[in-house]
């Protein structure tokens, strides 16, 4: 085996403080006009295994939604 693998991960909130969120993130990958400003032309995605872009967007925030944590106040907040 030669060269080098690596991977990298990058993590993003559903409400940013600065810079972008899961949103924006989720319009680049459907290639929505107001997240592809950088691309001239860009051409819908093609699904080459598993779900849309937008059945994943509502599955990953129905998820969020339902991620709940107890603070040691046993108050309970959305993650």
């Amino acid at each position: 085996m030669s060269g080098f693998q690596f991977a990298h991960l990058e993590t993003y909130a559903r409400k940013p403080k600065d810079g972008r969120g899961t949103g924006f993130i989720f319009g680049e990958a459907a290639r929505r006009p107001e997240a592809s400003v950088h691309v001239e032309t860009p051409s819908q995605p093609v699904v080459v295994y598993g779900q849309t872009v937008e059945a994943v967007e509502r599955l990953h925030d129905e998820r969020a939604t339902a991620a709940k944590t107890a603070t040691k106040a046993g108050r309970t907040r959305t993650r």
